[in-house]
């Protein structure tokens, strides 16, 4: 990934929680490795199609995230 999108992305963690930058840091890293093993991840899915777009997001290899 990017290190500007990683930056921008620990950013908003910032913002969004009041977090520090190592809190917001610590976050991002967990998500990160949940995004990678999303396989041993169950999500029990009851989001409105609109909502599904972070979906595409997490899948997408522009972000330097591979699909499996």
């Amino acid at each position: 990934m990017p290190d500007d999108i990683r930056e921008q992305l620990i950013h908003t963690i910032m913002k969004t929680f009041s977090y520090t930058k190592k809190q917001a840091n610590h976050l991002f890293t967990e998500l990160l490795m949940c995004v990678k093993r999303r396989d041993l991840v169950i999500i029990i899915n009851k989001i409105k199609k609109q909502e599904k777009k972070f979906d595409l997001l997490l899948n997408s290899k522009d972000y330097g995230i591979s699909n499996g």
